[in-house]
């Protein structure tokens, strides 16, 4: 599975993060930050407003994205035929494109948006299977069933992982 854009800015933004935090212990640099870090540390800072904000631009960004899956999901369990099934994924596709994933923090990133581009990637993945199936002739659609239900299964836990962690955003 290729990574995609939201993990790919996830995983840059962690390093960005981490790069200039090493080797630079000793350093006037490294003296200059201690004190910055201790001036910031002794003003006051509204942290729960700036978390409130950063979560609520999180909840507005993938939102959507997540009721979207979660409909998904929610018709699977009813049962879809492949038509059906495609046009939902493509649907949640569309939904997915509108998230503006270079506006997103590094806690929506790695908590909401990462899970959540994980769950659509896998039912992707049994779009493709199941379709793939369908376009050869000496293939019986039961054969592939088991792992589409193991590609729905995990999708509905990567889902459930977005929307804990799209939960815990800001607390």
């Amino acid at each position: 599975m290729r990574a995609g854009p939201v993990a790919t800015v996830g995983l840059l933004l962690s390093l960005a993060l981490l790069i200039p935090a090493c080797g630079d212990q000793g350093s006037a640099a490294s003296a200059e930050k201690t004190q910055t870090i201790s001036r910031e540390a002794r003003a006051p800072v509204n942290t729960r407003a700036r978390v409130s904000v950063t979560a609520k631009r999180c909840r507005r960004a993938l939102g959507e994205l997540l009721d979207s899956m979660e409909s998904l999901a929610n018709t699977l369990a009813v049962g879809l035929d492949y038509e059906a099934y495609l046009g939902s994924v493509n649907r949640v596709r569309a939904t997915y494109a509108d998230v503006g994933a270079k506006s997103l923090s590094l806690p929506c990133l790695g908590l909401a948006a990462g899970p959540a581009e994980r769950a659509l990637n896998l039912y992707i993945a049994a779009v493709n299977t199941w379709g793939d199936c369908l376009a050869t002739p000496a293939c019986d659609p039961a054969s592939v069933e088991p792992q589409l239900q193991r590609r729905w299964d995990d999708a509905g836990d990567s889902l459930a992982s977005a929307q804990r962690g799209l939960r815990s955003v800001g607390r």
